[in-house]
């Protein structure tokens, strides 16, 4: 995915958008790319076709990927993953969620308030104590959407 990555970076900062991430899966027996933009105002259906049309000729025209896949495009959503590290860093005092490889004292998921984000480590608060947690231990994390439930 790293490859792919800087391979539609350019053209999707070129359309005006950041490229948040890339992920990889399957899908009805197709390789799966999943392609997340982000924007200061936010992103519409209609940034998702644009981007979409330029990634998929570009995916063509390099035959970057081998096979039968589907591209989906979207915005990284309320409860957005984080793809890389330094990302954390504009969310200090949301809610995240974090994955980690390997248990601490027999925990591996930890939910709670960012509270700070180093080059190598985030501190989140979670059930009263605080935690720092390292870069290299981390398996995954997403932002907690705490929404409106029910009707306004």
């Amino acid at each position: 995915m790293e490859n792919l990555t800087e391979l539609l970076m350019p053209t999707v900062f070129g359309l005006g958008y950041e490229l948040w991430g890339v992920e990889g899966g399957r899908h009805a027996g197709s390789q799966l790319i999943r392609v997340y933009i982000d924007k200061a105002e936010g992103v519409t259906v209609d940034d998702c076709e644009k981007v979409s049309r330029q990634l998929g000729d570009l995916i063509e025209a390099e035959r970057a990927i081998s096979g039968n896949y589907v591209l989906e495009v979207s915005s990284p959503g309320f409860d957005r993953r984080f793809f890389k590290f330094q990302q954390h860093k504009g969310f200090i005092g949301e809610k995240i969620k974090v994955t980690l490889r390997d248990a601490i004292n027999g925990k591996r998921v930890f939910r709670g308030t960012l509270l700070e984000v180093s080059e190598s480590s985030l501190v989140i608060s979670s059930e009263g104590n605080d935690y720092t947690l390292e870069s290299t231990e981390i398996e995954r994390s997403s932002l907690i959407y705490v929404g409106e439930i029910g009707p306004k």
